[in-house]
């Protein structure tokens, strides 16, 4: 009797071994699917969210497929996000804590969503090379201004301006 035991037991360790690999690896798909979803999610919310509240500038300008996530959806889109990913984590210190909407606008300038409206264009200083982040979540005005400071050096390198208060 003892043998058949030992039979069963090693027989039952393989089979829940076998069980929790196969459990461990549908979670692991049901995980990154989700995660697949949600990337998909955000860059069609930023696109709505572009053509609805930047209609006379950038809803004009910028198609619905140029948005990108990050992290990537798929790997289509994988080497320009990490590339993207690279770049802003180095040089603005983000972390990526949810996915967000990446879009290229050309001249290394960027735009960046997240959330229900939170929008950013994101140059670099033609001086230094750092990353300018410019809030332009209230529509087109903000963009339009943003977008005629693109170019210019950062506060840092052109100094402080009349307007800026003293430390």
């Amino acid at each position: 009797m003892a043998d058949t035991d030992v039979g069963v037991i090693g027989e039952l360790r393989r089979v829940a071994a076998e069980y929790l690999a196969e459990l461990d690896a549908r979670r692991a798909r049901e995980d990154a699917a989700r995660a697949a979803q949600e990337r998909r999610h955000v860059v069609a919310v930023a696109a709505e969210h572009v053509a609805a509240v930047f209609p006379e500038t950038l809803g004009r300008v910028l198609p619905a497929e140029a948005w990108t996530s990050v992290p990537p959806a798929s790997d289509a889109s994988a080497e320009i996000t990490r590339e993207v990913e690279v770049l802003l984590t180095s040089s603005v210190g983000w972390e990526w804590e949810r996915p967000c909407a990446m879009a290229h606008l050309g001249e290394e300038v960027w735009v960046h969503h997240q959330g229900d409206r939170e929008t950013t264009l994101i140059s670099p200083c033609p001086a230094c090379g750092a990353r300018i982040c410019a809030d332009v979540a209230g529509g087109d005005e903000p963009l339009a201004a943003a977008l005629a400071a693109v170019g210019l050096p950062c506060r840092f390198c052109a100094g402080p301006s009349p307007d800026d208060e003293p430390f």
